[in-house]
């Protein structure tokens, strides 16, 4: 996970940054643009030692190149399915699955 790469694994950062990312991703129409910068700001603040560098370059590369299959907030708001998740089905589709 991200997080875990950025501020260690067990850090109560790494689980506050995911949680908050996890909503802007979810409900801001910019929130892969938000995510992308957040990263880059702590690859410059880490002195990382270069796999932990690499591990985060990877994962930053992957939301930059798929930046555009990513805008949930939309989906969400014309009620299309973005994740096998009950809360971002459709109304219509919640009902299928339960």
């Amino acid at each position: 996970m991200l997080a875990e790469v950025i501020h260690g694994k067990c850090c109560p950062k790494a689980s506050e940054w995911y949680l908050k990312f996890k909503e802007i991703l979810r409900n801001d129409k910019q929130g892969v643009s938000k995510l992308i910068h957040s990263v880059e700001c702590h690859l410059k603040k880490l002195h990382a030692n270069k796999s932990k560098e690499k591990k985060i370059m990877v994962q930053l590369e992957y939301f930059k190149n798929y930046k555009n299959c990513m805008n949930y907030a939309v989906c969400i708001e014309n009620e299309l399915a973005v994740s096998a998740d009950l809360q971002f089905l459709p109304h219509e589709a919640r009902k299928l699955r339960l």
